[in-house]
């Protein structure tokens, strides 16, 4: 991820296509089964695991994503320091 912009606690990034906000759940039924990996024996990497790092990185106790990202887009993400 490329940090575009770094001002007042807000944190501007460009998030690559293909990473999610956080995994979703694992949900089991007699006729379905979602589970969080996309192509078997790919690992998928997501935002929230993220955050902390670049909270750390960048000197803050932590960041909050502050608009909910679609997995397969790329998209300027936005961060608050609060």
């Amino acid at each position: 991820m490329v940090y575009l912009h770094i001002a007042d606690g807000l944190v501007v990034l460009n998030k690559p296509y293909g990473i999610g906000l956080s995994p979703p759940p694992t949900v089991t039924s007699q006729h379905s089964r979602y589970t969080d990996k996309i192509l078997d024996g790919q690992r998928q990497y997501y935002l929230t695991e993220a955050v902390p790092h670049i909270a750390g990185n960048l000197g803050y106790n932590n960041l909050s994503v502050l608009k909910i990202p679609e997995r397969f887009v790329f998209f300027l993400q936005t961060l608050s320091k609060i």
